[in-house]
């Protein structure tokens, strides 16, 4: 690492540790889940390891409230939650699909499309219960749906 990269990641660190006892008071802000290609919302739930707690678990573990916890369950693969696949139920996907004239991957839909319904859906959510987003809200988005909430940045802006 460079003498400049050195130095900047000295700068980094030095301003979270100026900053963290004034969050350490805050309350955690609601916060929207957005998984990734090929995904479904459960999968910010899933357990991975048996030993190793889910991404809900973390933020429930460090104060975030069951309510404050949206999981956006637009644009998922349904066929997600089948991994590992085998060959007879990949065979038996790519045959609906062929049926069906589409993709029933939602993951796949186009990205502007898939940033309007999010949109939608995030603005629906604050308008039933505007209280609880009177200090704003939070975005984690996993992989493409980081991608999607990057937009989202832009357009709700």
């Amino acid at each position: 690492m460079t003498h400049f990269c050195h130095k900047i990641v000295l700068i980094v660190l030095y301003t979270f540790s100026l900053l963290t006892p004034v969050f350490a008071n805050v309350l955690p802000r609601p916060v929207f889940l957005f998984h990734g290609v090929g995904d479904n919302a459960g999968d910010f739930e899933r357990h991975d390891l048996p030993f190793r707690p889910s991404f809900v678990d973390l933020l429930k573990s460090n104060g975030f409230a069951e309510d404050d916890i949206v999981n956006i369950p637009l644009f998922e693969d349904p066929y997600s939650r089948l991994w590992p696949f085998d060959i007879a139920t990949i065979s038996e996907l790519l045959k609906q699909c062929e049926e069906h004239g589409h993709i029933l991957n939602k993951s796949l839909t186009p990205i502007l499309k898939q940033v309007d319904g999010v949109s939608s859906f995030i603005r629906k959510t604050i308008k039933r219960d505007p209280a609880r987003f009177r200090n704003g809200y939070d975005l984690v988005c996993h992989s493409q749906g980081g991608v999607i909430c990057t937009g989202l940045v832009a357009h709700m802006s």
